[in-house]
């Protein structure tokens, strides 16, 4: 099977990332991996990500 990464590059985006990974992991094939590449948000899209993923430590986001 491929493996597919998906990469997700955001600014302030914290009320719309939950739906963009949610739909990521909607679809038939699931990503190996998912890469979300923040570009400074001060809005809490950090913060809203990791909560998707369930990270409560230092994560590279």
């Amino acid at each position: 099977m491929d493996k597919i990464s998906v990469i997700i590059p955001v600014r302030n985006e914290a009320e719309k990332i939950k739906q963009c990974l949610q739909a990521v992991f909607n679809q038939a094939l699931k990503p190996f991996e998912v890469i979300v590449v923040d570009g400074h948000s001060i809005d809490g899209t950090v913060e809203n990500a990791r909560k998707f993923f369930g990270i409560g430590g230092v994560a590279k986001l």
